[in-house]
């Protein structure tokens, strides 16, 4: 064999083996991409085997790392806040458009003023709930839960100390009140269309003050560190009379503001 030949079965042996390194990398590649999905998969399975059911707290499902709970109660916390907080700024809106919607005859500010009460209503709805869980899963993070409410408190007056606190007596409040102003408005659509949107201002006015209240000073979704137990319902609260009194009466204190919002808003608009 003369030396041409030699060096071209040389050069013919390296291409080869340059090939077989490039097909090599390149499953390595696959090998790789394939093993990712394969990882995220185990992660959660290993997720899913730290996680178990608790009737007592189905909040709380989920283990960590080390085997402590996930902080969901804190999460619900976090939603309940904020649906306080855009209950507020919808109110403020409310408001806004109404007051332009009544001076400037502006039918579209008129309905994206309405709307905003029926998302108030709809934000409320869902704090009450979240607050409502609290107490009867004693989730005792919650600072409210934790002052009014116990253990051994029975399941009626469990019930009534949602309106036991100040925060409580608060989101009762407007929950009534957001249904009033509803009714109101409703019952002003036909006869009385053009108080509308000074109505609509006044009731927003005041859902907007009691919502600031909810947001700044009494939250009923302030949270802590989790006692073994709660305070429990003050003594005197814990009577049959007491639990129907404040809701019966919330709904006469709160029934006066919709005369007075018809009122001023009729004076509003020169009826």
């Amino acid at each position: 064999m003369d030396a041409g030949n030699l060096t071209q079965n040389v050069m013919t042996a390296m291409e080869s083996v340059a090939q077989t390194l490039k097909q090599i990398q390149q499953y390595q590649l696959q090998l790789q991409q394939s093993v990712q999905p394969m990882t995220k998969l185990t992660g959660i399975l290993e997720l899913e085997g730290r996680c178990q059911f608790s009737r007592q707290h189905p909040f709380a499902l989920c283990q960590g790392s080390q085997g402590d709970a996930l902080p969901l109660p804190q999460l619900m916390a976090l939603v309940g806040q904020g649906t306080m907080s855009l209950a507020l700024l919808l109110a403020v809106w409310s408001v806004v458009a109404g007051l332009a919607a009544a001076t400037g005859r502006d039918a579209r500010l008129l309905r994206s003023a309405a709307y905003a009460l029926w998302g108030i209503l709809g934000l409320v709805a869902i704090a009450v709930a979240i607050f409502v869980h609290a107490i009867v899963t004693h989730d005792f993070s919650f600072s409210v839960v934790a002052a009014s409410t116990s253990r051994s408190l029975p399941w009626g007056y469990l019930i009534t100390s949602a309106w036991a606190s100040q925060a409580g007596s608060l989101l009762l409040w407007v929950s009534i009140l957001i249904i009033f102003s509803l009714l109101a408005l409703r019952a002003t659509r036909q006869g009385l269309a053009e108080i509308r949107p000074w109505l609509i201002a006044i009731l927003g006015a005041i859902l907007a003050f009691f919502l600031l209240l909810l947001v700044v000073p009494a939250s009923p979704f302030a949270t802590q560190v989790a006692p073994p137990d709660g305070n429990g319902l003050n003594p005197a609260l814990q009577n049959p009379y007491m639990a129907t009194h404040p809701p019966a009466l919330y709904i006469g204190y709160v029934g006066l503001a919709i005369p007075f919002a018809i009122a001023m808003a009729a004076m509003l608009a020169g009826r």
